[in-house]
């Protein structure tokens, strides 16, 4: 059953649904292992992308000390890898569609 209030008319309207709770029920199974799947990616690419700048910086350290007449080259090497994992954080976690019950099927009011 989904109940369906509109405030501005104070009214209240049910919806049977019973027909359609196995398409629902599947429909939000696929749903949420999908969001798992995004939701794990994201958080694997921010540490593994976090270690990889840290690892760079530590690495390119002596790099900068060695050529001392860029460390501009250097430090945009490390800007460069920095702002790609965080372009790729966003573009997952913009991606990502809550799961969102009302779209599941276009109630029938009665």
């Amino acid at each position: 059953m989904y109940i369906a209030e509109d405030q501005l008319r104070d009214d209240t309207r049910t919806v049977d649904t019973s027909e359609l709770d196995s398409a629902i029920e599947k429909y939000i199974s696929i749903r949420l292992k999908q969001n798992l799947h995004l939701e794990w990616a994201a958080s694997f690419l921010l540490h593994v992308g976090s270690v990889v700048i840290l690892a760079v910086v530590v690495l390119l350290m002596p790099l900068q000390v060695l050529f001392e007449r860029s460390p501009h080259t250097v430090a945009a090497i490390i800007t460069a890898l920095l702002i790609i994992v965080i372009i790729l954080t966003t573009i997952l976690l913009l991606n990502d569609d809550p799961v969102d019950l009302v779209d599941l099927a276009d109630p029938v009011y009665t």
